[in-house]
């Protein structure tokens, strides 16, 4: 497998310049996709349609990938602010 290639090990994707795992630019721009929908009122997703399911989505990212989960709540933040 070349460098440049996707290791995904059971839903995890890891980081081939770092010893690190992650969920992936597609599933992390979903996720932002149905939170910023949510939080607009238009929510379209049928298995994150509610907050606690989004919520709970968010508490693995946590345990997965700390860096994203810091920016994913930012972006909670802000999009409760401006609500």
């Amino acid at each position: 497998m070349g460098p440049r290639r996707r290791v995904a090990i059971t839903g995890l994707v890891k980081n081939n310049t770092e010893a690190k795992f992650g969920i992936g630019r597609r599933k992390k721009r979903h996720m932002r996709a149905v939170i910023h929908h949510h939080y607009l009122g238009k929510t379209k997703d049928s298995v994150y349609s509610t907050e606690s399911s989004i919520m709970g989505w968010v508490a693995y990212l946590k345990s997965v990938d700390l860096e994203s989960f810091e920016k994913v709540n930012q972006y909670i933040l802000k999009l409760k602010n401006t609500s």
